[in-house]
């Protein structure tokens, strides 16, 4: 809030759209490249900073977004174009969240499979659909299985990163 609120004094100030876009898309690539890097080993007040990077970036660059579709639109396109831009927006949304769940899920089930050995892996395998039961059950495999939500996080973390820097390139 505080990012997209200072957006417009800036825009204001500066009569230039360009440098809080410029400001956005970078906050957010590095937000995501922090997010890309995270481990079990960082304190619990750095996640939510790699968080806010991220977050602060949208509210620099989607203002900025908007005022340009506004400004380069003529009068009578401007619903259209404000629409498009909103759909885009949406969908985008929509297949990151689709595309990085799969990546996630799959990428758990071939982890489980490699990191989870003994004579309990079938029962591991199965109770993956039902965690918390798993959580409370006291076993040598909680570490196992962890390791492998960790490793599978990492690679929808990574696909994130490379998507949305691919598609912030020109």
């Amino acid at each position: 809030m505080a990012a997209g609120f200072s957006t417009g004094f800036i825009i204001t100030w500066s009569t230039r759209l360009k440098p809080t876009l410029i400001l956005g898309y970078s906050l957010m690539m590095i937000g995501s490249l922090l997010l890309t890097f995270m481990n079990k080993s960082l304190p619990s007040w750095a996640y939510t900073q790699f968080i806010v990077a991220s977050s602060m970036g949208q509210g620099f660059s989607y203002p900025s977004v908007s005022l340009s579709i506004l400004a380069t639109s003529t009068t009578e396109d401007l619903a259209v174009a404000t629409n498009t831009l909103i759909l885009w927006r949406s969908l985008g949304t929509v297949m990151g969240v689709a595309i990085s769940s799969l990546i996630v899920q799959n990428s758990l089930l071939y982890y489980l499979n490699y990191y989870v050995t003994g004579p309990q892996k079938g029962e591991v395998c199965w109770l993956r659909s039902h965690a918390p039961r798993f959580f409370r059950k006291p076993s040598g495999l909680t570490s196992s299985v962890l390791e492998d939500h960790k490793s599978s996080a990492q690679i929808g973390r990574s696909y994130l990163g490379f998507t949305y820097g691919l598609s912030r390139s020109r």
